[in-house]
């Protein structure tokens, strides 16, 4: 029998750099803790659910924004783009992309980073 490493906060951090789907999966196996994160601006956000595609993200910088449509929020990865369709804010409730990206302020061209903080 092989034991798997206990997991940490610092295992949930997105890395943008990698491909959509790495970044999806990674995202699926830190479902329910430590749970996937990110920032946007100063704001820590931790992402709930999401859709890998192998769309092209036309040149943007991982972690840029590229999109905003009915069903989520697009963001460009090293390779393919990934549409963030459920996320919360460090302090709030979870809300589906539509809602947090009305009523948060997140536009075309906003960039998410992998931050340097686990709290």
């Amino acid at each position: 029998m092989t034991m798997a490493p206990l997991l940490k906060k610092e295992h949930g951090r997105i890395d943008w750099n990698k491909p959509a789907k790495a970044v999806h999966n990674q995202i699926r196996g830190m479902n329910p803790w430590p749970g996937a994160h990110t920032v946007l601006g100063e704001r820590r956000i931790k992402v709930h659910r999401t859709i890998a595609s192998t769309l092209d993200p036309e040149g943007a910088a991982p972690g840029q924004v590229i999109a905003l449509d009915p069903e989520g929020i697009l963001v460009a990865c090293a390779e393919g783009t990934l549409e963030i369709q459920e996320l919360q804010e460090s302090g709030r409730k979870r809300v589906d992309a539509r809602a947090f990206a009305s009523g948060r302020g997140v536009a075309v061209g906003d960039c998410f980073s992998s931050g340097g903080t686990d709290a």
